[in-house]
Order: structure tokens, then C-alpha cells, then sequence
């Protein structure tokens, strides 16, 4: 991705690679924009998880701080910089909720409702989970739970999915937050499963 910004180095002023000065070939400094344009991977729910790997070590042969040790110290700044944003975007694609975060961040222009409230009868669901978890004690119990929530969590990330390729951004807004509830509450019942299983 090019942004039309100056050199710091050589004053090169043209279209700046977000990384590297196509002139002098300094590294510039960290500028604004996605997880999937810092991993150059194309802004979507679903990604290729091996190129996403591929970008990522390329970019850290590239820019790590250690090639640029003789370097000036403002380009050594700008290479750790550098190196922090690659690992953040790399990690935010490689997790799928926080890639559902950024890809509606990338398509609203806002962070993808964190804050939200979860709609009424998605709490009343939860509830019941949550009453009959703090229930269950036997195994056979706990694993029948603990499938009916996979199931649950399976089906909100399908319709997020769904939302998704259709470019309907707000439904898929919407659906994000019962992704959210439902992949909380298998983290719950995974943790208790184990437990009894004692694991």
C-alpha cells in the first residue's frame, strides 16, 4: 500500500511504500491503517491463513531492528515501530473475532460495536446456559451442554459469515456482539468440561 507522504530521509515526494522509501529505501515511520493493509491481505472475514503467515515473515526479514543496528537512530526508532505494528496486525488477522473486528472496523470507519448491548432474548439464552453450567456436575451432562453451545457458537459465526458476503455491514455489526456472548460462554463451558474431565 502506497500513502502520498515525503521521505523523512531523502525527501523523496511521491508515493511512499508504508514500509520503505522507494528511493533511498529508509524505513518510514508507522502510519495509519488496517490489520489487512499493514499484512497485505485482501479485507475480508475469511482469509488465507498461509499467506497471512508468508506476509508476515517477509515483513519481519525486512524491517527488523537488527538490520538496521549501523543505521540512523531515527530509523532504528521507526524499525522497532515498525516491527510492533506488523506483530500487532499479524495477530489481530491471525485471531478470528478480533479479524471480524477489524473488518468491520475497515467497513464502518468504526471500532465494530465493543460496547454494545447484547438484544434481550440472546441474554435470556445465555441465562439458561449459564444456570444450567453452574448446575451440571456430571460429565455426560457437561459434554451435551457444552455441544449445545458449540452449536450456538457455530451458528452465529455462520450468520456473521453470511452477513459479511453480502455486505450488509450493520446486520453483520449486529451479529458480531452474539459472536462475542456465545464464543464467552464456550470458553465457559470448555473450561468447566475440562475440569471434570481433569484436564
Amino acid at each position: 500500500m502506497f500513502k502520498n507522504i515525503a521521505c523523512w530521509s531523502c525527501g523523496w515526494d511521491g508515493k511512499i511504500w508504508v514500509f520503505l522509501c522507494p528511493n533511498c529505501h529508509s524505513v518510514q515511520s508507522v502510519q495509519p491503517c488496517s490489520a489487512f493493509q499493514v499484512m497485505g491481505i485482501p479485507v475480508s472475514l475469511d482469509i488465507d491463513e498461509k499467506v497471512l503467515e508468508k506476509n508476515y515473515l517477509e515483513r519481519q526479514q525486512q524491517l527488523h531492528p537488527d538490520h538496521f543496528i549501523k543505521a540512523s537512530a531515527t530509523e532504528q526508532l521507526y524499525a522497532t515501530q515498525q516491527t510492533a505494528n506488523i506483530n500487532r496486525a499479524y495477530n489481530i488477522l491471525k485471531d478470528r473475532l478480533t479479524r471480524a473486528e477489524a473488518l468491520l472496523a475497515a467497513r464502518l470507519g468504526v471500532e465494530a460495536c465493543r460496547d454494545e448491548q447484547a438484544p434481550n432474548k440472546l441474554l435470556m439464552q445465555l441465562m439458561e446456559v449459564r444456570e444450567a453450567l453452574e448446575t451440571s456436575e456430571s460429565l455426560a451432562d457437561l459434554e451435551s451442554l457444552n455441544g449445545e453451545v458449540v452449536a450456538f457458537c457455530s451458528d452465529a459465526w455462520n450468520t456473521l459469515r453470511q452477513k459479511c458476503l453480502a455486505e450488509n455491514w450493520s446486520k453483520a455489526q449486529e451479529q458480531l456482539i452474539r459472536v462475542r456472548y456465545w464464543q464467552k460462554m464456550l470458553q465457559k463451558t470448555t473450561e468447566k468440561l475440562a475440569l471434570v474431565r481433569g484436564t
